[in-house]
């Protein structure tokens, strides 16, 4: 078995055992998720949720800042819940790129610290 496969198989995948948002919703709202699953689907559990984007080819044409700039754009524009809708775009794109650049920063860490001297794994 390959170092890298070792490493999943006995330190990720131990780690986020039980940590997803399915487990975490589970461990939170089961009895209720199970209920009200009988009339309505509000929880999806046949894949993870972060696949789920309206429209991926404008996502990855635009990219976050991309979609952020056009939000803040229409803000000037807009009033009522259309400027509101708009300042939760803007507040969200935000988000999301805080998310990525410390998702980038401790993948960058972590890679550091795992790589050996000569560059390998």
């Amino acid at each position: 078995m390959s170092r890298r496969v070792k490493i999943l198989r006995e330190e990720i995948k131990p780690y986020w055992e039980g940590k997803s948002l399915e487990d975490v919703l589970k461990k939170r709202y089961g009895k209720e998720i199970s209920e009200i699953s009988k009339v309505a689907k509000i929880n999806q559990t046949d894949h993870a949720q972060g696949h789920i984007c309206p429209d991926c080819k404008l996502w990855l044409r635009m990219e976050p800042a991309g979609l952020k700039a056009q939000a803040d754009e229409k803000i000037k524009t807009s009033s009522g819940d259309k400027k509101i809708f708009y300042e939760g775009v803007s507040i969200v794109m935000g988000g999301v790129q805080n998310f990525m650049k410390r998702y980038a920063a401790l993948a960058k860490k972590n890679v550091r610290r795992n790589f050996r001297t000569d560059g390998q794994i």
